[in-house]
């Protein structure tokens, strides 16, 4: 999947992913592309010897070999632990437990995003939001989910300096996460004497401090288990040749940084934003709730000619299922692409998960599909429930007659909950982008 995001987004750098096991901090899958030959490590990889050819250097020059080996040793980082990133807007799911905990803020408080940005300290350049127009006035629910950079601004102003940096420090940004891995980098930070009201507010969407991916999708774990931070491992168990077991990792819990309650709202709350227009939409996977948060940071380190940033790190957290997390994941794509896009590479990673295979279509008789079980008719063509909003037609396939339809009167006065759907599927609130996932041989009985 990593190999095709690349292929995909054409980023100048790498990309890499991590899954982590929420409950235990035990590193599922771990991956870098492009990444070199185990058994030939000193060979570079097509992509990079595309670059070495492409520099104009003379084989066996100086500048040749230089680049060579700057090449080679990127290569050989494992870009998930030892290379370090602004986290971006994946950061306001942190900002948003502070908030909640410290109870300086309600999901429903409204907040105004104008196209002006938003002045932090009087008689200075405003901050804007990604969406420059402004998303004008919103409840913060809608804030996080459209990731509104003036939105969090100000509630880190409720929370305060002295109490923001404590967090950020409880939640691990000032101390690497401790794997069983070599080569973890330190993350870079404000000293508290350099922390002022403008880093506060830069900080809260996720910007002038660097993390690790590994260092970030470990903090989203502690939202997914409930505000226990955890240290993240590879070496679950290390045995003999006998079949002694010399070592058994144990669980580490470092703290319990917010409570259980706080990490619940934000859950559900991302989740819905996931599955109806949230700015993480792109991670829905067919019948699985997924809580995610994109993050698009500026990548500081390369400047234009105006000493301006100019090219972007695409990010994606997610934490799954969101009633009940087992496992969170993290997708990084620099200088290639946007948290959008990259949410949909998340998307593919729980798919496999899930082992979600083709969108097939039930048939319904009495109420019931062939298998047996209540459930909503829904499409072949694209995996929708066909009456994912009230009023819209249902699709019925009849025997011999695939495209017969029938309009769906069967809905609330209040226009959003079709009684049709929750009638059939009671394992669903409500009725928005209700799909459902067929593994692929299932797919073809009824296709």
């Amino acid at each position: 999947q990593l190999k095709q995001t690349f292929e995909d987004s054409d980023p100048l750098n790498r990309v890499a992913g991590v899954v982590i096991d929420v409950n235990t901090g035990a590193v599922k899958g771990m991956g870098v592309y492009p990444n070199f030959d185990l058994n030939n490590p000193y060979k570079l990889d097509a992509d990079s010897q595309f670059k070495l050819d492409l520099s104009g250097f003379e084989p066996g020059s100086l500048e040749y070999n230089t680049y060579f080996n700057e090449l080679l040793y990127s290569l050989w980082r494992n870009k998930a632990v030892s290379e370090l990133y602004e986290p971006g807007s994946t950061s306001k799911i942190i900002t948003t437990a502070m908030a909640l905990e410290e109870d300086v803020v309600e999901w429903d408080d409204e907040f105004f995003c104008s196209s002006g940005g938003y002045v932090v300290i009087p008689g200075t350049s405003p901050v804007h939001c990604h969406r420059r127009s402004g998303h004008g006035r919103v409840f913060y629910r809608e804030g996080l989910q459209q990731s509104c950079n003036p939105t969090l601004m100000q509630v880190a102003e409720r929370i305060g300096r002295a109490t923001f940096y404590n967090y950020f420090k409880s939640f691990g940004y000032t101390e690497k996460s401790g794997i069983d891995l070599p080569g973890e980098a330190s993350p870079i930070y404000h000293a508290y004497e350099n922390f002022n009201a403008l880093e506060l507010a830069i900080c809260s969407f996720g910007q002038t401090y660097k993390v690790t991916p590994l260092q970030q999708v470990t903090n989203v774990a502690t939202i997914a288990n409930g505000g226990k931070l955890l240290t993240p491992y590879v070496v679950e168990q290390i045995i003999d040749d006998d079949g002694n077991i010399l070592f058994q990792h144990t669980t580490d819990v470092r703290r319990q940084v917010v409570s259980e309650d706080v990490c619940r709202q934000i859950a559900e709350v991302l989740e819905e934003g996931v599955s109806g227009n949230g700015g993480a939409k792109n991670a829905y996977v067919p019948g699985y709730k997924i809580a995610a948060k994109t993050g698009t940071s500026e990548v500081r380190d390369i400047l234009n000619e105006a000493g301006e940033s100019f090219l972007r790190l695409g990010s994606t957290v997610a934490f799954a299922p969101a009633d009940d997390p087992q496992i969170a994941i993290a997708v990084y794509v620099e200088k290639g692409g946007h948290g959008s896009t990259v949410a949909s590479i998340a998307k593919a990673m729980l798919d496999v998960y899930f082992e979600v295979g083709e969108i097939g279509e039930f048939v319904i008789m009495d109420g019931q599909n062939l298998n047996g079980q209540d459930s909503c008719i829904f499409s072949a063509v694209n995996g929708n429930c066909s009456h994912r909003y009230a009023g819209w037609h249902l699709s019925v396939r009849r025997p011999g007659n695939r495209s017969s339809r029938k309009p769906c009167n069967n809905r609330r006065s209040s226009g959003n909950t079709c009684r049709f759907c929750n009638k059939l599927n009671g394992l669903y609130e409500k009725s928005r982008r209700i799909r459902h996932p067929i593994k692929r041989r299932s797919a073809r009985r009824f296709l």
